[in-house]
């Protein structure tokens, strides 16, 4: 199951955006706990330390992904749920380090995990044996597609591509002609995926 924005606006209207996620994605894992006779707190790895929920994403020092980790740590306070978010210190070695992340966190067994999939193909055997396991994977912002096939329950996010051309065509309704899009995280597919739809939009308008 998926749940896209197509788009957003920034600012205090991101906070609510995440929070919004974070209250989805809580109350998803709380419906399915329940559903499942909450297997997982059976599994004698969990202790009464684990969180019920585990977050793996971007590093917080990141404005953009600390309004996601304030969102989810208001929507687990409003739910009554505990929620630890895990992340790396900077976006260097990305991809290896939230996949080592991923696999701790499978490690705890908590009740469930939500990840943000932004490397599909570094994750994809991660969240199968997540699933194997019984722990319920939802995924945030990026590589929902990759996740679903993998054995993600719920994604909670945007198409990239599309992301980028909404992007590429307000800028062209303003009159810009040249424009330039950032991948500040080399390897990521989903800002690929933006930027170029960011410039096959202002292509098409004449740009």
């Amino acid at each position: 199951m998926s749940f896209s924005f197509a788009s957003f606006r920034f600012a205090r209207g991101r906070y609510r955006i995440w929070l919004a996620i974070g209250c989805i994605a809580l109350a998803a894992v709380a419906a399915f706990s329940a559903a499942s006779g909450d297997a997982a707190t059976k599994n004698a790895s969990r202790t009464s330390a684990t969180p019920d929920i585990i977050v793996v994403s971007g590093p917080d020092a990141d404005p953009f992904f600390a309004a996601l980790k304030k969102g989810v740590t208001d929507g687990g306070r409003q739910l009554g749920v505990r929620v630890q978010y895990t992340t790396v210190t900077n976006f260097q070695n990305l991809a290896a380090d939230l996949a080592r992340l991923l696999q701790q966190a499978i490690s705890r067994h908590p009740k469930a995990i939500v990840m943000g999939n932004f490397f599909p193909s570094a994750n994809e055997q991660l969240i199968r044996q997540a699933t194997r396991k019984g722990i319920p994977v939802f995924v945030h912002n990026a590589g929902g597609p990759e996740a679903l096939t993998a054995g993600a329950l719920f994604y909670v996010g945007e198409d990239a591509t599309l992301m980028g051309a909404k992007a590429g065509r307000l800028e062209a309704a303003a009159g810009v002609k040249r424009g330039l899009c950032v991948i500040h995280v080399p390897g990521n597919p989903n800002l690929t995926a933006r930027c170029n739809g960011y410039i096959a939009a202002l292509k098409k308008a004449g740009g």
